[in-house]
């Protein structure tokens, strides 16, 4: 959430291992909790969104973590591997890449 955002209080339940974990993370990161808290969950909903990779703007793409941008990357890489081994049309394109005129 941006800072210009109005913000509601709500109590939320964690479990107490997992709150101590992310005090953790939040003291290394020199962070409050509640910040840390809404970072993870803002992941989570752009994580979401981010299943569907196909309709990602370049922007959105930009946005994601690391980790997702290198997953995202490998399904395509993937995807392009299965299909250039499927259909080998492509193979009688292929010519010198000289001209000469």
């Amino acid at each position: 959430m941006s800072s210009n955002s109005e913000c509601v209080r709500h109590g939320l339940y964690i479990p107490i291992e997992l709150l101590s974990r992310i005090k953790e993370i939040a003291r290394k990161e020199k962070k409050s909790i509640n910040k840390k808290i809404e970072m993870i969950i803002q992941d989570w909903f752009d994580f979401q969104k981010s299943k569907d990779s196909s309709k990602l703007s370049r922007e959105e793409f930009h946005k994601l973590p690391l980790w997702r941008k290198r997953q995202i990357l490998s399904e395509q890489a993937n995807n392009a591997l299965e299909h250039y081994s499927k259909d080998d049309d492509w193979k009688q394109l292929q010519g010198d890449d000289i001209f000469e005129y």
